[in-house]
C-alpha cells in the first residue's frame, strides 16, 4: 500500500504583508503573499494571536505589517517587532489611493491599501519614541488639553454675560483674567438666585482648569529639568522661547540628529 505524503509548506524567502486597521475591540487584517492577496479577516485585539496565524500559515516567511497612527499607541508595533515582524506605524495621509477609495472610506478598503502599500514599499513608518521620552510626552499634551477646556470655561462665562447684556469694563476686556477681574464678577448681581448660581458654578469649574495649568506646568519644569535639564537651558536662550515653548520642542521632536536636514524637521512637524 502505497502512503501518501503531505509536503509542509515553506513561504522561506517569500514576503508576508501585513494591513492592519487597529480597533480597541478587534482587528481588521489583509494578508498578501508575494502581492497576491491571501486572505481578509477579523480578529481580536492581540499582537500574539496574529502572530501565531502567521507561524501556522505561512511559515518561515518574511513578515511585514503596518497600521496608521492612532488611540492605541505603540504597545503593539512593540509586540509585533518582539515577534520578529517588520512593523511600521504609519500617516493616514501617507497611503496612496485612488478617488474612489477615498470617497468610500470603510475599514474593508482602508485595511487593504495599507497592505497593497506596504508589499510595493509605497510607505514609511514614523519615528517611534522608546517609552521614557515617549511618557514625558504625555504631561506635556495634557496640558494642550487642559488649556482648551481652560479656554472653554471662560467662554462659557463670556457668554452668560453677554446673554444678560452685562458689559465688561475696558480696563479688564482682555485675554488675561486678573484677579481683579474675578473680584469684578463675584460681586455682579442678578434678578433670580438662579443667574447667580450658574455664574458661581461656571467660576468655579474657571478655577479648577486654573489650578490644574499652574499644577501641570510646574511639574512639567521639573519634569523636563531631570530629562535634559542642557537642553532645556540652551533653548531657552533664544529669544522668544520660553519654557512652554521649549518643553513641547524637546518633547515632541526627540532627538534632534535624527534629521538630516532643516527641511525634514519641518516636515515631520508639519505632520
Amino acid at each position: 500500500m502505497q502512503t501518501q505524503v503531505t509536503k509542509r509548506l515553506d513561504f522561506f524567502g517569500k514576503k508576508v504583508s501585513i494591513g492592519l486597521e487597529v480597533h480597541k475591540k478587534s482587528w481588521r487584517v489583509t494578508v498578501l503573499v508575494d502581492g497576491i492577496e491571501h486572505r481578509i479577516f477579523n480578529q481580536p485585539p492581540e499582537p500574539q494571536r496574529l502572530v501565531n496565524y502567521l507561524h501556522r500559515m505561512f511559515p518561515n516567511g518574511e513578515y511585514q505589517s503596518a497600521y496608521e497612527a492612532g488611540f492605541c499607541g505603540y504597545f503593539i508595533h512593540r509586540n509585533l517587532l518582539k515577534a520578529g515582524i517588520d512593523n511600521r506605524v504609519i500617516i493616514p495621509s501617507d497611503i496612496p489611493g485612488n478617488q474612489k477609495e477615498m470617497l468610500g472610506k470603510t475599514d474593508y478598503i482602508d485595511n487593504r491599501k495599507i497592505a497593497r502599500s506596504l508589499d510595493h514599499d509605497f510607505v514609511r513608518g514614523i519615528h517611534v519614541f522608546e517609552p521614557p521620552p515617549e511618557e514625558l510626552r504625555i504631561p506635556n499634551r495634557t496640558r494642550i488639553n487642559l488649556r482648551k477646556d481652560f479656554r472653554r470655561s471662560k467662554n462659557r462665562i463670556k457668554s452668560l454675560l453677554y446673554y444678560f447684556g452685562i458689559t465688561l469694563p475696558n480696563h479688564l476686556d482682555n485675554n488675561h483674567w486678573s484677579l481683579e477681574f474675578e473680584k469684578w464678577i463675584e460681586q455682579l448681581s442678578f434678578n433670580d438666585p438662579a443667574g447667580k448660581e450658574a455664574l458661581f458654578q461656571l467660576m468655579a469649574t474657571y478655577r479648577y482648569f486654573k489650578q490644574q495649568m499652574l499644577d501641570i506646568n510646574r511639574q512639567l519644569r521639573k519634569f523636563i529639568k531631570v530629562y535634559d535639564r542642557q537642553l532645556y537651558e540652551l533653548l531657552m536662550t533664544i529669544p522668544g522661547i520660553g519654557p512652554l515653548t521649549a518643553i513641547p520642542i524637546i518633547t515632541e521632536q526627540g532627538d534632534i540628529n535624527r534629521f538630516n536636514h532643516l527641511n525634514h524637521l519641518f516636515v515631520a512637524f508639519r505632520k
